[in-house]
């Protein structure tokens, strides 16, 4: 099986972040890693390993979803018919 936290840059980098919160936590040497330098360093976006870290924070897991994020696709044409239709 395909190892998600090497699958998905940015889940890696909420992991990398985390291991170096940990790091700081006990041996207080130099700051931890922040979300944009771990963004940049992996080359995610912002947001999505914002995402994942609060969910690796909350759950344990990373965030993955089976809904997709963003603006809906637009309907073909199939589907406008059946909806135009459903509405007379």
């Amino acid at each position: 099986m395909t190892d998600l936290y090497q699958l998905n840059p940015a889940v890696a980098a909420a992991r990398a972040i985390l291991l170096s919160q940990r790091r700081h936590r006990n041996t207080k040497e130099g700051k931890p890693l922040t979300v944009r330098e771990a963004a940049d360093r992996f080359s995610a976006s912002k947001s999505a390993v914002g995402r994942h870290l609060k969910s690796m924070k909350l759950y344990g897991k990373p965030d993955f979803s089976d809904n997709s994020r963003g603006r809906p696709r637009n309907l073909d044409e199939a589907e406008e018919r059946a909806v135009i239709a459903g509405s007379e």
